[in-house]
């Protein structure tokens, strides 16, 4: 016997409850996904989980927070055109001085603060 769409909805918003009792943050999102809208019980339980309501601690494993949007990962600028450009001038005029090679790169390391690697590929990228 087909189920109305109402009752799909019904479903689904159980679904999400159970997720949100017993399964992972990926499958929350999953269900999620899934719903058109969000109404009665469940609608209420997921208002309850972002205003952190005591009562349902003991009930639901994850709860929801509304955070904001963050810029991402700092970029390291001594991997970015200007900073390789950077290093690796650095690099050739410590050379045509005849300064050692491992100085100079500890030297950067320490300036730039960043991973011998992280010198040594961008050294790698110089026009020979």
């Amino acid at each position: 016997m087909p189920q109305t769409d109402q009752e799909k909805h019904r479903a689904l918003c159980d679904d999400l409850i159970e997720a949100f009792k017993y399964g992972t943050p990926k499958e929350i999102i999953g269900k999620l996904k899934k719903l058109e809208y969000l109404d009665g019980d469940a609608f209420d339980t997921v208002v309850r989980l972002i205003c952190r309501d005591k009562k349902l601690r003991p009930l639901f494993q994850y709860r929801l927070e509304i955070v904001r949007w963050s810029a991402g990962k700092p970029k390291n600028l001594a991997s970015t055109p200007p900073g390789e450009g950077f290093i690796i001038g650095v690099m050739q005029h410590a050379k045509r001085l005849g300064k050692p090679m491992k100085g100079v790169v500890a030297d950067l390391m320490k300036e730039l603060n960043v991973s011998r690697s992280v010198i040594m590929r961008a050294w790698s990228k110089r026009r020979k």
